[in-house]
């Protein structure tokens, strides 16, 4: 008898359908996984303003105000069936996010020596101003791939399954970046190495974000023509 206990709620591919079994323990299952995960976030974009200083933050806003949008509307969307819409918003918002990141990166990497100049002391600015100018130029060109993680992990985590999601992002903002650090960084003790370790977390992160959502619209697409063959 205690093999026959409902769990409806979760699918066969262990996909979380947030329409059957008992809403506390589906909200349960759905939500610490987010909670986890916004923090984790919270960490790593923490130690970006800690390592990069006020100018990252601008950017990382950017790309963060996309992501919860993209939850929302690609869960709506999912909830509807309409699969084709679904893939176009997050295609227009990734799109936006990158779009306005690039804007900001462009702002940062010309203007840096310019800006730099306004949160510091005179006697300062001329010794940290050009170290400050130099990592930007590093960096700027490659906060696209932020955005592009940001905007897709919340169009991923709004598909049925946010502990994924957390996964990537502990693995690739975090661990990976880590892992630079305690392997890579001893043996050049730069910072532009520093500086390289988080674009590539950026860029695998993108990566895996992209690769996750093509796979989980895909797998949605099979379930909805399986469902119309079971009809007709």
């Amino acid at each position: 008898m205690g093999q026959n206990r409902p769990t409806s709620f979760m699918m066969k591919n262990k996909t979380l359908d947030l329409t059957k079994g008992n809403t506390i323990t589906v909200l349960r299952y759905f939500v610490l996984p987010i909670l986890l995960g916004s923090l984790i976030q919270q960490l790593y974009v923490t130690a970006d303003a800690v390592i990069v200083g006020q100018f990252v933050g601008k950017n990382g806003l950017a790309a963060d105000a996309m992501a919860p949008a993209l939850t929302t509307f690609t869960a709506q969307n999912i909830g509807a069936g309409k699969y084709d819409r679904v893939k176009k918003g997050v295609f227009v918002g990734t799109a936006m996010s990158t779009i306005c990141c690039v804007m900001i990166s462009i702002v940062l990497f010309f203007g840096t020596p310019i800006m730099g100049k306004w949160f510091l002391t005179f006697s300062d600015a001329g010794v940290i101003v050009p170290l400050a100018s130099g990592y930007m130029r590093l960096l700027a060109p490659f906060f696209f791939f932020y955005a592009i993680a940001e905007a897709l992990s919340g169009a991923c985590s709004s598909m049925g399954d946010t502990l994924k999601p957390m996964v990537v992002t502990l693995t690739c903002m975090c661990v990976l970046r880590i892992v630079g650090i305690i392997f890579i960084f001893p043996l050049h003790h730069t910072m532009e190495c520093i500086a390289f370790i988080y674009i590539a977390s950026w860029a695998v992160t993108a990566v895996a974000f992209v690769l996750m959502f093509v796979i989980r619209l895909r797998m949605l697409e099979i379930k909805k023509n399986k469902k119309r063959e079971f009809v007709f």
